[in-house]
C-alpha cells in the first residue's frame, strides 16, 4: 500500500486540476516580463522631461561664489547713449553757411538781388549792414591806435622841442606813458559812440532810400526788402573796409595815408552806388519824375549822414582840446 502520490494519479483522478498549475505559471511570467519592459521604457522618458530640481538643503550646501567672479561670468554691456542733436547749433550752422554764400553771390553779381528775397534770406541784410558798421568802427579804433604810436615815434624824435610846448599845454612832464595814458583817457566810450552813429547813418541811407521808392517812385515794396536789396549791393563795401583796416594798422608813411584816403572815398561811392540802384529799379508809378526823386534822395541821405560823421568827429576834437590852457 502506497502512502504518497505523484501528479499522475491526480491527473488521472481531475485531469483539470493538474493544468491550473502551469496555466497559472504562463499567465504570471508574461505579467511579470511585461511590467519590466515598462519600468524599464518609462524610465528613461520620465528622466528626461523632468529634469531634476536641487533640494533647498543642496543649494544652501553649495559655495558661494564672490561677487567679482560673478561679474566676471556674467559681463553686461555698457550702451553709451547717442548723442542728441542740437536743433539751434544746426539751425545757426544752415544759417551761416547760407549767409557766406549768398554774401560771395552778391560780390560776384551786385545786380542779382532777386537772390535775396526768400524768406530764409530775410534777416540777411541787417546782419551785412552791422557787418559794414563794425568794420568801420574797427577802421576807427586802429586809425587812433595808430596815431598814438606816431605821437611816440615823434616824441622819441623830438623830446626836447616839444616837452616844453607839451607842459605848457598840459601842465605835465611828456614822455610815452603819459601820452598813453592820456589817448585811453579821451578815447574812452568814443567807439561805441562811431558804431552807434555808423549804424544811424546807415539807417538813414536805408530809410530815404525806402521812403523814395515807396512814396515818390510809387513802388510797392515793403521795408524788410529794400534793406535787404540795397545791402545786397552795399556789401562791396566789406571788402574796402577790410583793405582800409589793414593799411591803417600795417602801412604807414604818406603813401599808405593817400590809400586810406582813396579807399574812404570808394566807400562813401559804393554806398551811394548801391542806394541809386536799388531805388531805381522800381516802376514809375508816383506822382514826382524818378530823376526828381533820386536827386532828393541822395542829397538828404548824404547831408544827414555827413551832419552826424561831422558831430561826432566834433565831439571828439573837443574832448582833445578841453585841457588845453
Amino acid at each position: 500500500m502506497k502512502c504518497g502520490f505523484n501528479l499522475t494519479d491526480v491527473a488521472a483522478i481531475d485531469p483539470n486540476a493538474a493544468a491550473a498549475p502551469a496555466s497559472a505559471a504562463s499567465t504570471a511570467a508574461p505579467s511579470e516580463t511585461s511590467v519590466g519592459a515598462t519600468g524599464n521604457s518609462a524610465a528613461p522618458s520620465s528622466a528626461t522631461s523632468q529634469p531634476v530640481q536641487p533640494t533647498p538643503s543642496a543649494a544652501a550646501n553649495q559655495p558661494v561664489q564672490p561677487a567679482a567672479q560673478q561679474a566676471y561670468q556674467q559681463p553686461q554691456p555698457t550702451q553709451t547713449a547717442p548723442a542728441q542733436p542740437n536743433p539751434t547749433l544746426d539751425m545757426a550752422k544752415q544759417y551761416s553757411s547760407n549767409y557766406f554764400s549768398t554774401l560771395l553771390l552778391s560780390w560776384q553779381h551786385p545786380s542779382d538781388a532777386e537772390r535775396i528775397t526768400g524768406s530764409e534770406r530775410k534777416y540777411f541784410g541787417y546782419v551785412t549792414l552791422a557787418l559794414v558798421v563794425l568794420l568801420s568802427t574797427l577802421n576807427i579804433w586802429a586809425a587812433i591806435q595808430k596815431t598814438g604810436d606816431l605821437v611816440n615815434s615823434l616824441l622819441a624824435q623830438y623830446s626836447s622841442d616839444i616837452t616844453p610846448v607839451f607842459r605848457y599845454l598840459f601842465g605835465g612832464d611828456l614822455n610815452a606813458q603819459t601820452i598813453s595814458n592820456y589817448i585811453a583817457t579821451k578815447t574812452s566810450g568814443i567807439y561805441l559812440q562811431f558804431f552807434v552813429y555808423a549804424l544811424i547813418m546807415i539807417a538813414i541811407f536805408a530809410v530815404v532810400g525806402f521812403v523814395t521808392r515807396r512814396f515818390l517812385i510809387g513802388d510797392a515794396i515793403g521795408f524788410t526788402d529794400y534793406t535787404n536789396r540795397f545791402a545786397f549791393r552795399a556789401s562791396a563795401t566789406i571788402p574796402t573796409l577790410l583793405l582800409t583796416l589793414i593799411i591803417i594798422w600795417f602801412g604807414g608813411g604818406s603813401f599808405s595815408l593817400l590809400l586810406i584816403t582813396l579807399l574812404l572815398t570808394i566807400y562813401q561811392v559804393q554806398l551811394n552806388v548801391a542806394l541809386f540802384v536799388t531805388s531805381n529799379e522800381a516802376r514809375q508809378n508816383g506822382k514826382m519824375d524818378r530823376v526828381f526823386s533820386l536827386v532828393i534822395m541822395q542829397v538828404v541821405a548824404n547831408a544827414a549822414a555827413s551832419y552826424l560823421m561831422l558831430s561826432w568827429f566834433s565831439g571828439v576834437i573837443s574832448r582833445f582840446t578841453t585841457d588845453l590852457r
